[in-house]
């Protein structure tokens, strides 16, 4: 069956943020913003459509997901180096991802509740030197859902995951990011390398 889903979405999206210059070289800064992504196009297709009668109806239809985001760090830059040290907090309200549907047996893209995401990340870079300059970074989170996930099952009736307390899916522990540029003239290589650490499959975290 042919069928067309409209579907339209607004939120006011206030930002704040205020830096401190200790010295020419040092500050400290803090940023809260608010954010905001609507359903991607695939939710409303495949497993989340039911056909009937030659009429499409949605399954689920995922709300937009919004969230707060909170960073305050530091920064240092010289012509030598650059440093920066920042700890943020994520707020999400209708966190969107996938979750298993008992009624269809298929994975489908959904809003999962609330969740919480805080860690710290770290960032280095050189000047250039001889041609040669370099950049790392390393992110350390931990994600956590608050709410237990309502699932409807074939019945009617509506049971609970329990989810509170477990990590979101697809939020690795630690992201490691190295490279190192070499330009000479107009001839330019890079050499890069990175390492994600573990992450959640499943809501359950059971695999």
């Amino acid at each position: 069956a042919d069928y067309n889903f409209e579907k339209s979405y607004q939120e006011f999206l206030p930002q704040v943020g205020v830096r401190y210059q200790v010295t020419p070289s040092q500050q400290v800064f803090m940023n809260v913003a608010k954010n905001f992504r609507a359903p991607p196009n695939f939710a409303f297709t495949g497993s989340n459509v039911n056909v009937a009668n030659n009429i499409a109806t949605l399954r689920l239809a995922p709300k937009a997901e919004t969230s707060i985001n909170t960073d305050i760090g530091y920064r240092f830059q010289s012509k030598e180096i650059s440093l920066s040290a920042t700890l943020f907090n994520v707020d999400f309200k209708d966190r969107q991802g996938n979750a298993y549907d008992p009624n269809t047996l298929n994975s489908v893209y959904t809003n999962i509740g609330r969740v919480k995401t805080h860690g710290l990340e770290l960032e280095a870079g050189s000047g250039t030197f001889k041609g040669f300059s370099a950049y790392a970074s390393l992110t350390v989170q931990k994600s956590k859902v608050k709410d237990d996930l309502p699932v409807t099952v074939v019945n009617g009736a509506q049971v609970f995951l329990p989810t509170k307390g477990k990590e979101m899916t697809l939020t690795p522990d630690m992201i490691l990011a190295g490279s190192v540029q070499y330009t000479y003239g107009p001839f330019y290589t890079r050499l890069k390398v990175k390492r994600t650490g573990k992450q959640q499959a499943t809501l359950m975290n059971d695999e």
